[in-house]
């Protein structure tokens, strides 16, 4: 016969052997709150468990801070030195002029002044050309401006949502190991990206910029052959000036 101590409402007891209704051994569970609080503890506090939530912890944490350093860095530094080495590149091509070591002895020529009195003559004039490249050049710098602020927002869309996602993890870390110190932590992962930001700045100014993935030489070779191939689809009785070569518009 099961029946409800006094004492205890939620102690359950069978009865003893030899009982008119009962004839099995005696029985007692015990349904405590403290019991039911024990048991899942003796699963959170096992080291294995422990020790997967600790380093998931980790993760978050670490990734959070690179999502919020990594695009700063980026878009206020590594983005604006890289175009300026870029153009100081092409800087260097532009002040090219051995193709005109020898402008003096041409414009000497006969047909050089008739050539001036053509496009004078004809009002050819690149005022059409210049004012064309202006305008695609404006349109295409505000739509790079545009596709940087929508990468911005990609990426500090994923640095809301990481940090969204630490924040509730740690709360919920807390409330399970309540002796662990959270803010250790997020100290330590602090300094970790403290550092390594100050090594990915001095990486990327002492070794990266240093070595371009291009010369000037291979620069100007390249727009040369390009610009030669297009100019002999338009004008192809030039092709006599190739002596035995053959030009194409590849890199090499």
């Amino acid at each position: 016969m099961i029946e409800m101590q006094e004492n205890n409402p939620i102690q359950i007891r069978r009865s003893p052997p030899n009982s008119p209704t009962q004839s099995t051994s005696e029985m007692e569970y015990q349904f405590t709150p403290q019991v039911v609080q024990e048991h899942p503890r003796k699963y959170i506090d096992n080291k294995w468990v422990k020790y997967i939530m600790s380093t998931l912890l980790h993760i978050t944490i670490q990734i959070s801070y690179f999502s919020l350093f990594e695009p700063v860095l980026y878009f206020n530094y590594i983005s604006i030195v890289e175009k300026n080495a870029f153009f100081h590149e092409i800087n260097t091509i532009t002040k090219y002029d051995d193709i005109y070591v020898d402008s003096n002895l041409i414009r000497q020529q006969q047909f050089y002044s008739m050539f001036i009195q053509f496009l004078d003559y004809e009002n050819i004039y690149i005022n059409e050309m210049y004012n064309h490249l202006q305008h695609d050049a404006y349109h295409a710098s505000e739509h790079r401006l545009t596709v940087k602020d929508d990468l911005q927002t990609t990426a500090y869309t994923f640095t809301v949502i990481s940090w969204t996602i630490t924040i509730l993890y740690t709360i919920l870390f807390k409330l399970l190991y309540r002796k662990k110190s959270i803010i250790k932590y997020y100290t330590d992962h602090m300094i970790y990206i403290v550092f390594i930001g100050v090594y990915e700045i001095w990486l990327f100014r002492n070794v990266i910029l240093k070595y371009l993935p291009w010369t000037k030489e291979e620069l100007e070779f390249y727009l040369f052959k390009c610009f030669w191939n297009k100019t002999l689809q338009f004008y192809p009785e030039l092709q006599c000036m190739q002596n035995n070569i053959t030009i194409t518009c590849s890199t090499f």
